[in-house]
């Protein structure tokens, strides 16, 4: 969706909309760099054709999904450059290897708070090249919610329908409020995210003595029926207007815009609102807002030698185009959302409210000196081929992650969790977010909140991408008899799979089924008592909430040399 205005009377006069087809899913399409720029370049292509875009200013706002977002605070006693050093360590704990792809912003929202975005790079210089290829100037990046999180004098609320809730943001002057927000029999019920005190049930307290001190005005980015504006009565709700001035030719087009669009659009010419200071077409930095960058990320952009020739093969081909129109100070939006999703609650890295910044012996400390690591990794390989090692140390990840998980979180409240490989689904059903730190977990890469009846309200969902070990493996082997008796006297449910007989090491696969809380940690304790070559494939737990009641599927594989 592209929208073309200019300012007349010092109110934005809408001249151009419109919304261009994609010949693909750009959401699919982003682990692609060359799919990527493909469907870029053939959307920036069509829509060249239906607006000038050569000599005009580009903002652009992406789904915030698309991006890691972390929100850190940092000890009050530590400078800029402390802080950007820690910064970037929990950058590289949560991103591991592909942290060199990614470049990171970073400003204060509250205090000591800072939001910090992780965003690839090579997506950033995709959608910049797009862009000046057609001969318009790349001005602003942001994501959606950053459309209007920036610093004001003001304080107002805007809202997005998230399931039967909301997602809410506050801004007052350079503090920034967010959380997930329902409303259950007129009393708001309030999940506090990003891992701080949000302070949101306290703003949204209504003061019926004294109504001034409501939050007002609350802005919605979406139509809502008569139920849901009426959960806002005491809040002064207001719709977005879609631009002041609107030419006459292009009035009846604003009806066949999707309204959440047309919303961030509008938001971004209002001067009632405020751009977030990142901006993230810049260079990489610990920008503080209504100040300068502090520290500069020293960033090497990785081009390989095929895009730079296309990148100069390009910029000879490109040729100026006359201006036929002379609009003053025309500024191109240009919003490259595809699906309509609940924006920025959606992936956000949490931070625990409780975590405690670690102090520089300890970062040191956590640094495993390279040539031991690759000794164990070579003297390792002599025993156990590199498929195999891969497969334990996988094991390894979602053995921990999972006991964490059994240690720190209420099982009643997890009500499903899938782990394979390097992934890990959690699904937790509670009124607040959770009060422990997840970093263990390594790099959330999705999440959700939805309202439900149940439970406190609240449906949360989290989609971990677990951190790689390097942890010695044992060089003990377990046989399949020993785990068959290991597991003889906890009555679960036992089943082996036919025996696979490739390469040096015989595989034979289990699956156990228990159907209480108890046995499934029973049969988790065994697990984590045998050795490295009974690998943990895949688990599933489900929980009732209402009830506790459990069903706990587990998938092994047994790893025996031939000849043992």
């Amino acid at each position: 969706m592209c929208s073309v205005w200019s300012q007349q009377n010092e109110k934005p006069f809408l001249t151009q909309i419109t919304l261009i087809p994609l010949t693909g899913d750009l959401d699919a399409a982003r682990s692609d760099d060359s799919l990527f720029n493909a469907i870029l370049e053939q959307a920036f292509k069509a829509l060249s054709s239906e607006i000038q875009m050569d000599g005009h200013d580009a903002y652009v706002t992406i789904p915030d999904y698309w991006a890691h977002h972390d929100f850190t605070e940092v000890d009050a006693n530590m400078g800029s450059d402390d802080s950007w050093e820690y910064i970037l360590w929990q950058k590289e704990q949560r991103l591991g290897k592909k942290a060199l792809d990614y470049l990171t912003y970073a400003e204060n929202i509250q205090g000591n708070m800072k939001h910090v975005v992780h965003l690839p790079t090579l997506l950033m210089s995709d959608i910049k090249l797009s862009i000046s290829e057609f001969g318009a100037e790349p001005i602003w990046l942001g994501t959606e919610s950053m459309a209007f999180t920036g610093p004001t004098k003001r304080t107002y609320g805007v809202i997005s329908e998230a399931g039967n809730g909301y997602d809410l943001f506050v801004i007052k002057g350079n503090d920034l409020y967010a959380g997930s927000a329902r409303q259950v029999k007129g009393e708001w019920k309030v999940s506090k995210s990003f891992g701080f005190k949000s302070d949101l049930e306290e703003i949204l307290t209504v003061y019926e003595k004294a109504p001034r001190k409501n939050l007002s005005p609350v802005y919605t980015l979406d139509r809502l029926s008569e139920k849901k504006q009426s959960h806002w009565t005491n809040n002064k709700l207001q719709h977005i207007k879609p631009f002041d001035k609107v030419s006459d030719e292009n009035a009846d087009d604003l009806d066949k815009m999707p309204y959440h669009l047309l919303s961030i659009q509008s938001i971004m010419v209002d001067d009632k609102f405020s751009r977030s200071n990142m901006n993230l077409f810049s260079t990489a930095g610990l920008i503080e807002k209504i100040e300068a960058p502090q520290v500069e990320e020293k960033t090497i952009q990785k081009e390989d030698k095929v895009r730079k020739k296309k990148k100069e093969s390009r910029k000879k081909k490109k040729i100026k185009k006359s201006k036929t129109i002379d609009l003053h100070n025309v500024v191109v939006l240009l919003t490259t959302i595809i699906i309509l999703l609940s924006f920025a609650m959606s992936i956000y890295l949490k931070k625990s409210e409780t975590q405690t910044v670690p102090k520089r012996d300890v970062i040191v400390q956590k640094i495993i000196p390279q040539k031991e690591k690759v000794k164990s990794i070579n003297e390792q390989t002599q025993i156990f081929p590199q498929p195999l090692m891969d497969i334990m140390h996988n094991s390894i990840s979602i053995m921990k992650s999972m006991q964490y998980v059994f240690e720190k979180f209420p099982f009643k409240d997890v009500t499903f969790l899938s782990a394979s490989e390097r992934d890990l689904q959690l699904e937790i059903v509670n009124g607040e977010e959770l009060g422990v730190d997840l970093l263990p977990l390594g790099s959330m890469i999705n999440y959700n909140v939805e309202g439900i009846e149940c439970c406190d309200g609240f449906k949360h969902f989290y989609d971990f991408l677990l951190p790689e070990t390097s942890e010695m493996l044992s060089t003990e082997i377990d046989s399949t008899e020993s785990l068959q008796a290991s597991f003889s006297n906890l009555n679960l449910h036992v089943e082996k799979l036919d025996s696979i007989d490739k390469g040096k090491f015989k595989q034979t696969p289990y699956i156990l089924k228990a159907n209480s809380e108890e046995k499934m940690k029973a049969a988790f304790s065994v697990l984590l008592k045998q050795n490295h070559n009974i690998a943990l494939r895949k688990a599933v737990v489900k929980t009732k909430p209402e009830s506790g009641e459990s069903q706990s599927v587990f998938y092994i594989s047994v790893f025996e040399r031939k000849g043992d």
